[in-house]
């Protein structure tokens, strides 16, 4: 398998935008829409708030494991623009990310407003860091 270094530093930027986007995405964006669909009642907010600190640092980790794996297929498929990035991040969010979510909807009876949100977040992230592995890398 041919081999590359990856740049850890746009690796880190592009995890920590994915959590910038995450926190307007859930906030302002579709935060209310978010809980009432979740089911969240005031009592499971507030025990979100408290731990909210462990929760970030733990969806940090996956951001950069998913800004990582993400370089691979950006390498692999040779992109070098922030359109070509992006369509590779489409591509990995089409083939792994909204087919895996839709799972929830089919076997978890979830609703598939629910699931737009959630896919949603994953189309927005996987092409904004494809867009800056791509540039950077």
């Amino acid at each position: 398998m041919p081999q590359f270094e990856i740049n850890n530093l746009t690796v880190l930027i592009a995890a920590a935008v994915s959590m910038v986007i995450g926190f307007v995405w859930y906030g302002p964006l579709f935060g209310k829409s978010w809980a009432k669909l979740m089911g969240f009642t005031e009592k499971k907010k507030k025990e979100m708030k408290r731990e909210a600190p462990r929760m970030y640092a733990m969806t940090f980790v996956v951001s950069l494991i998913t800004a990582y794996v993400l370089a691979y297929f950006v390498f692999f498929t040779q992109a070098l623009s922030a359109t070509d990035g992006m369509m590779t991040g489409f591509f990995v969010w089409l083939g792994f990310v909204a087919t895996t979510l839709f799972t929830g909807v089919i076997f978890g009876n979830k609703p598939i407003a629910l699931y737009l949100i959630n896919a949603g977040f994953q189309l927005v992230s996987l092409l904004t860091m494809g867009a800056i592995l791509a540039v950077w890398i």
